[in-house]
């Protein structure tokens, strides 16, 4: 468990967040600089996502789902133990894309998945 799930198990939803945004500032430099942490920051974008989604923040959860969508889609086309980590940012980012009303990207990362 991370901090930000810590504290989003504790209805703390707005230091969860800012948690999660602080791992999103300390992965991504540590991807751009070594791929070995893309999984990381994938990771730290869903999370991020899903914690504004859950606020009721879907269109500012869409762009972080839709970059570790990305990330986790070349990633399980190279190993497919990515690959639930994938559907689960899928299934994120479907979500949040329905709650916004943006059918056409939803449609567009479901075929490719």
């Amino acid at each position: 468990m991370n901090l930000g799930n810590a504290y989003g198990a504790v209805g703390r939803l707005q230091d969860a967040v800012s948690s999660d945004e602080e791992s999103v500032k300390v992965f991504r430099p540590l991807a751009a600089g070594n791929p070995a942490h893309l999984s990381d920051l994938a990771k730290a974008l869903n999370n991020l996502g899903s914690r504004l989604a859950e606020m009721g923040r879907h269109a500012d959860a869409v762009g972080h789902l839709v970059e570790a969508a990305r990330i986790f889609r070349r990633l399980a086309a190279d190993n497919p133990v990515y690959q639930q980590s994938l559907v689960l940012a899928l299934s994120n980012l479907a979500r949040s894309q329905q709650r916004v009303g943006d059918q056409p990207t939803k449609k567009r990362f479901w075929r490719r998945g």
